[in-house]
């Protein structure tokens, strides 16, 4: 998609599959359509997000800026030179995308029983690689810090948005997208002024977006669930949703507000940006303090006697891995972590649950060694180079 890129276009797609489809009820339950509609749009990315990576060299998906580094490390230059020097490389790449495509397809079709059983592995033994491996690969967007904590920062909200029904692929978008709508909107203004709302083109996008909110108002994911007849419940789950409500409101607010920092036409987008977010946003704030229904089951299942633990648990988890990669380094912290959480969340066997986390370390640190990556440091490894004279080796957490 033009300026947003694949990074959010399954989401795109299961949305418009919902929206379009008569019988919205089964979704979210295995039905078929949901996963077709996502992994099909998923793949077929792939062609698209090739044209700006082969004659622009800019990245189309995350998969592709990675290949792009791979190109820069070997000493190929995209651009012109692909569809003239490399031409040969430029159609091995479109023929391994289009067979691997139709190959891949068919294998997944015959191995598709023992895939499944993929499924049946206890989150416990899943979870902390995924953990690890995401810690891993944010820490090299700058290799700072500040990107572990702005992914726990992200994270956390996206875990409280999930929670109380908010949008997630919305702020993704909007994340993406944002810095290029605000160029954009100052540089239209400044060749049409406020008439470029008058353009064709203009017209119909906003055509677009009004029916895309009116479809979106119209669809009620909770329509024919099954509800707790708990009034106690109810008020316990209601006043949550309300304060995060209000703290969303507190963000759009901030955002307009700070629209008074700038000049005229510095105003326009925070401006535009608070007030449309106030619009939306009062009538949920007025709904969720007028609501006395209880809660959806398939939201809180805690409310129906089933016992689980509050995001603040995991949450703990997650802030207790990046404080202790504070402390020891990332390599060390992994093992550790992994180590531990198999312990707790699955069952004690100090060997097996040991070589888990150890392989892990090894893994990432090859991953490290032939990618010439970085490992997060810690305050060990500081200590080590500052005050005894030596560095630590890259596979526990030291410089390569």
């Amino acid at each position: 998609m033009p300026g947003l890129g694949g990074s959010v276009v399954d989401w795109i797609a299961y949305g418009h599959v919902i929206q379009t489809s008569k019988d919205k009820s089964k979704y979210g339950t295995g039905d078929i359509r949901g996963v077709l509609a996502p992994e099909s749009a998923n793949n077929a990315k792939e062609g698209g997000a090739m044209i700006p990576t082969i004659l622009f060299g800019i990245p189309g998906s995350g998969s592709y800026a990675i290949l792009l580094s791979g190109f820069i490390l070997t000493g190929i230059e995209p651009g012109t030179a692909m569809i003239t020097e490399h031409l040969d490389l430029t159609y091995t790449m479109i023929w391994s995308l289009a067979l691997a495509n139709v190959f891949g397809a068919g294998t997944c079709l015959l191995l598709s029983s023992q895939i499944a059983k993929l499924t049946t592995v206890r989150y416990g033994f899943l979870a902390p690689f995924m953990l690890v491996l995401i810690f891993f690969a944010a820490f090299q967007a700058t290799r700072d810090w500040s990107d572990l904590i702005a992914l726990f920062a992200f994270g956390t909200l996206g875990t409280f948005m999930k929670r109380y029904g908010w949008s997630r692929p919305a702020l993704l978008i909007g994340f993406f997208l944002s810095e290029r709508i605000e160029t954009s909107l100052y540089q239209s203004i400044q060749v049409y002024g406020f008439s470029f709302f008058e353009r064709p083109i203009v017209l119909v996008l906003l055509a677009l977006t009004i029916i895309s909110v009116i479809g979106a108002l119209r669809y009620n994911p909770n329509a024919g669930k099954t509800y707790v007849e708990n009034s106690e419940a109810s008020t316990r789950r209601k006043w949550p949703q309300v304060g995060f409500a209000l703290f969303m409101l507190a963000i759009v607010i901030l955002a307009f507000l700070d629209g008074f920092r700038y000049e005229t036409l510095g105003r326009v987008f925070p401006f535009t940006i608070g007030i449309i977010g106030f619009i939306f946003i009062i009538p949920v704030l007025y709904q969720q303090i007028r609501a006395t229904k209880p809660c959806p089951v398939l939201i809180d299942k805690e409310l129906v006697g089933e016992t689980e633990h509050s995001e603040f648990y995991y949450l703990g988890w997650i802030a207790g891995m990046l404080g202790f990669i504070g402390l020891v380094g990332f390599p060390i912290a992994a093992a550790i972590f992994i180590f531990h959480f198999i312990t707790k969340k699955v069952e004690t066997n100090h060997l097996r649950n040991g070589l888990m986390g150890l392989s892990a370390a090894v893994f990432l640190g090859a991953l490290s060694y032939f990618l010439t990556l970085e490992y997060p440091q810690g305050l060990l490894q500081w200590v080590t180079a500052e005050y005894m004279g030596f560095e630590m080796p890259f596979y526990l957490g030291g410089p390569q």
